[in-house]
């Protein structure tokens, strides 16, 4: 890892997140090549990670939302106490791709989880967990994500190829996508990195009429931030989409 610590810090984007206070901007920004988180910064880079996940006892963990920024990560662990050093790496992942959640988060804004469609072939992010920091994210996803592991062999960016990962899939299903219905055969809303809550909020308004009728209008921004601030009113939006749910396949 001496090539990667000795590389020049990548401050910006990946690392100007906070989102305990800017919720309406979830996920948070993703690196844009693979390298290692510090507390010093983020360090651009290929290293050997199927090395650092066999001999130093790392989990590999494929990320679909903001556990996918860095910025993100590192927050979580430092408010924790735990050692902010995390191995960043993009993958092919199969049968798998993102959707939404279907459940309002405790800061207001709707997440992504992950979604198992045979066939596809998804880039993701792959972040590598020593038992402390698994610790750490597990607390910080509970009770609305479980952690479970999928025997899938993954291609990586350095084109090795990793037998196995982790991966959180939601308690509560996922929206779905209405205008997909052909039979039993439902898919989700696919997950968007950008403007991620504007694309969400307009589909349950716009295709999921009169299904989730608490939920408030305005900005992206406005409406996070209400749902932030009201719990209940969050716990009702929160059971309107229980209510409409579907499994994500797993």
């Amino acid at each position: 890892m001496g090539d990667v610590m000795t590389a020049v810090p990548e401050h910006a984007p990946c690392l100007d997140v906070d989102l305990t206070a800017t919720p309406w901007l979830y996920p948070g920004p993703w690196p844009t090549s693979s390298g290692t988180l510090t507390a010093e910064g983020y360090f651009p880079g290929e290293v050997g990670l199927v090395g650092i996940a066999d001999d130093l006892d790392r989990t590999p963990v494929v990320a679909v939302g903001s556990n996918a920024s860095p910025g993100v990560m590192r927050t979580k662990l430092r408010n924790n106490g735990v050692s902010a050093v995390v191995p960043f790496i993009r993958a092919c992942v199969p049968d798998t791709t993102t959707a939404f959640t279907a459940h309002v988060s405790p800061r207001g804004y709707i997440a992504a989880a992950p979604y198992r469609q045979p066939g596809t072939h998804t880039t993701m992010w792959v972040s590598f967990l020593d038992e402390e920091q698994l610790d750490c994210v597990d607390e910080t996803e509970a009770p609305n994500y479980d952690r479970i592991h999928v025997g899938d062999t993954l291609t990586l960016d350095n084109s090795e190829e990793l037998d196995g990962y982790d991966i959180y899939r939601s308690s509560w299903g996922l929206i779905p996508d209405v205008q997909h219905h052909t039979g039993r055969d439902i898919a989700p809303v696919p997950f968007a990195h950008r403007q991620a809550q504007c694309r969400v909020f307009r589909h349950v308004r716009e295709r999921l009429v009169g299904a989730v009728p608490s939920l408030p209008d305005g900005s992206s921004e406005a409406v996070v931030t209400t749902l932030w601030e009201d719990g209940a009113l969050a716990g009702r939006v929160s059971e309107e989409l229980h209510g409409v749910a579907m499994d994500d396949g797993y």
